[in-house]
């Protein structure tokens, strides 16, 4: 085994840990679901990224790191008062938040032009990789379609057309 594939194996242990503690435990599950989808992008990437297995986990570190710091409504999950919240987008492109916790945290400030912006430093971004994610923990452990789109506050039909497209 080369150590390209020893980073490839660690990966989808990473990967399938967050997809699996998603599945089976729903405290957090958007957390995990977003962990697994940066995750599985990475692993996607990492042939076409330099630096290979020293980029891969550099950015599965900083990626565990920001997602720890995002508060729960950041992944449209639950804000605490039992009621979940799940993100829309209108025609225009805005997003708009249904359900009891419609309300949202500002944004935090955006990084200075020197800093790149994270993947995940917008709602849309967290969202898709709360749904790639979803789509990694469906894949992987064949779970229920219904329960994996609720842990990710998708619709059944997205995550559907989601699965759709990924095979």
């Amino acid at each position: 085994m080369t150590t390209d594939d020893g980073t490839a194996d660690a990966l989808r242990a990473v990967r399938d840990a967050a997809a699996e503690r998603a599945v089976l435990d729903g405290d957090d599950a958007r957390r995990y679901l977003a962990l697994a989808g940066t995750v599985e992008r990475v692993r996607e990437d990492r042939s076409s990224s330099p630096g290979g297995t020293l980029a891969a986990a550099l950015a599965c570190t900083l990626a565990v790191a920001r997602l720890s710091d995002l508060p729960p409504t950041a992944f449209g999950g639950d804000d605490g008062s039992g009621s979940a919240t799940r993100l829309a987008e209108s025609d225009d492109g805005t997003e708009t938040g249904t359900g009891d916790a419609a309300a949202s945290p500002p944004s935090p400030p955006s990084p200075g032009s020197a800093v790149p912006a994270s993947p995940w430093s917008t709602a849309t971004s967290t969202r898709e990789l709360v749904a790639d994610g979803a789509v990694v923990a469906v894949r992987r452990f064949d779970a229920d379609t219904d329960t994996v789109a609720a842990r990710a506050g998708l619709s059944r039909a997205d995550l559907e057309s989601r699965l759709e497209r990924e095979s």
